[in-house]
């Protein structure tokens, strides 16, 4: 498909993308440690890792060798240089927030960020602005419009930088205390400080006792971009 695109005179080769949603996830975060000539990635839900995954996944897949030396997009992603979008929620039971930020952190692209929407629900989904907002600005300005720079959970504090062409709106600390699988747990929402300085946008939170894992999302209209997510062992 991405070879007929390349093909058709009204469509510059050098533009062509790639997206995919739940399994089409998964077959895009393969396909980019495979095919190199794709602009940029979107991988929404499906990630590697699958055979660790506390779910069906790991029931399935964790005997299987197959996928675990062939298959697993795990194995060739840090060939991937390619600006990634990797966007799930934090509910969803398929595939778990650890293993999507494990493949974004194998990742070999400069720029793989994280988008996590609470309560966003598993589907094949058409309208989200983050979407669009990402490919618009890496293709025209080689970069997407917010990246997070720095991400660090110190005690009970989170802290996370982010440079935006954009002026941020509010910031929220997205908490768990649950264990397990990570879409079975319950996902609270608080409030957290925003402030900038010097062109960067920081966002910080007090995290509540006895927190699992958390995540800052940073919010403009309908935009949302989310700092590194941390798993509390």
């Amino acid at each position: 498909a991405a070879a007929l695109l390349r093909s058709l005179p009204e469509v510059d080769p050098d533009k062509v993308g790639i997206m995919g949603c739940s399994w089409g996830g998964i077959i895009t975060s393969t396909a980019i440690g495979i095919d190199p000539r794709y602009a940029f990635a979107i991988a929404v839900y499906g990630c590697g890792g699958l055979d660790a995954v506390p779910n069906h996944w790991g029931g399935t897949l964790s005997g299987n060798e197959v996928y675990k030396k062939v298959w697993d997009a795990n194995l060739r992603l840090d060939r991937a240089r390619m600006p990634i979008l990797w966007h799930s929620w934090p509910q969803d039971a398929h595939f778990s927030m650890e293993a999507v930020n494990n493949s974004r952190k194998k990742a070999g692209s400069k720029i793989s960020e994280l988008c996590l929407i609470p309560g966003m629900g598993h589907g094949n989904l058409t309208d989200r602005a983050e979407w669009f907002a990402f490919v618009d600005s890496v293709l025209k300005d080689g970069k997407p419009w917010i990246q997070a720079k720095s991400s660090k959970l110190e005690e009970n504090e989170i802290e996370a930088s982010f440079e935006s062409t954009q002026p941020l709106e509010s910031a929220v600390l997205v908490s768990t205390t649950g264990t397990g699988h990570t879409g079975t747990r319950t996902w609270v929402e608080t409030p957290a400080t925003l402030t900038q300085e010097d062109g960067v946008w920081v966002a910080e939170a007090e995290v509540p006792a006895g927190t699992t894992a958390c995540f800052l999302n940073v919010k403009t209209g309908p935009l949302t971009a989310t700092s590194d997510y941390f798993e509390i062992k």
